[in-house]
């Protein structure tokens, strides 16, 4: 019993390092993150782009619309959306040109991808990324069971907010909970780690001075 409460003791330091680590690259604690789910009924129907909705694909909008409350907090899912496509981010229902969400949102910059999709994820960079550029957008599989790869529709996103051990924590676009990878849907079918379970990242990031955007 005492080894296992060492341990969630351990686990909780760890969260409470990266979240101080995540606050300092800003010189002051950012806003908290807004949680959102994409199956909110104030919006789990409404389309976003095109046919697409909310509650059917909209994890990545979501995900993105929590990393920019930290700047934005009162921006909701579908005003996020609604920005999106007046610049013309979306190709049928997939957010494929974020080079250009800083467009319709200045305090927001575009860092890039990395894929993780022919090996385990790097959870030390991924761990370097939070520490620098605060919660971090994750591509995962939706279904561990299903054998395609995210790119060929068996996708999803959620936001690390902490690396802890081996396993990583999230805040779910799904239901706007937080979880662990590891316990998760999308890995513990399949018993993989996070590391197996994560394909990579979306390098979404709020600008850290707030004078110097575009």
């Amino acid at each position: 019993m005492n080894e296992m409460r060492d341990a969630i003791i351990e686990d909780l330091r760890t969260i409470e390092g990266a979240l101080g680590r995540m606050w300092a690259w800003v010189g002051a604690p950012p806003a908290e993150m807004v949680r959102y789910s994409q199956n909110d009924p104030r919006w789990a129907r409404e389309r976003y782009t095109g046919e697409a909705t909310f509650a059917d694909s909209g994890c990545l909008v979501v995900a993105a619309t929590m990393v920019a409350s930290q700047v934005y907090p009162e921006l909701l899912p579908p005003e996020m959306a609604v920005g999106l496509n007046q610049q013309e981010v979306f190709k049928g229902a997939l957010l494929s040109r974020p080079a250009r969400i800083p467009l319709a949102f200045p305090l927001l910059r575009w860092d890039g991808y990395v894929h993780w999709r022919s090996t385990a994820a790097d959870l030390a960079r991924l761990a370097e990324e939070i520490a620098a550029g605060g919660p971090t957008i994750v591509e995962l599989v939706w279904s561990p069971l299903d054998p395609r790869p995210p790119q060929e529709g068996n996708q999803h996103f959620a936001v690390a907010v902490a690396v802890v051990g081996n396993d990583v924590a999230i805040v779910d676009p799904f239901d706007g909970q937080d979880k662990l990878v590891s316990l998760s849907r999308y890995a513990q079918p399949a018993g993989w780690s996070a590391a197996r379970a994560i394909y990579g990242m979306r390098l979404l990031r709020v600008e850290r001075e707030m004078g110097q955007v575009g």
